[in-house]
């Protein structure tokens, strides 16, 4: 895959993106507190307003810009194994 998409109305610990970025995929989020503070927009994701058109522009994006894995893969480390 390109990316993961974790668009849940109401995520409570954020298990879905970690588990996208360990294995270095960017992961879309929306603009909902216990998901887009697991995200660094631009860097290892996306964050999006809760609507369909800025989702649409928000995958449309995350598709095209180039991504730095290894950045995504230490950003999944705070939630490794050890911690």
């Amino acid at each position: 895959s390109i990316a993961g998409v974790a668009f849940a109305e109401l995520e409570h610990c954020g298990m879905t993106p970690k588990e996208m970025q360990a294995a270095g995929k960017p992961v879309l989020v929306p603009d909902e507190p216990n998901l887009c503070n697991h995200v660094t927009h631009g860097e290892t994701g996306l964050i999006a307003d809760i609507d369909v058109d800025a989702l649409a522009d928000a995958m449309h994006e995350v598709v095209l810009r180039e991504w730095d894995h290894e950045c995504i893969q230490q950003e999944a480390e705070t939630w490794n194994v050890e911690r």
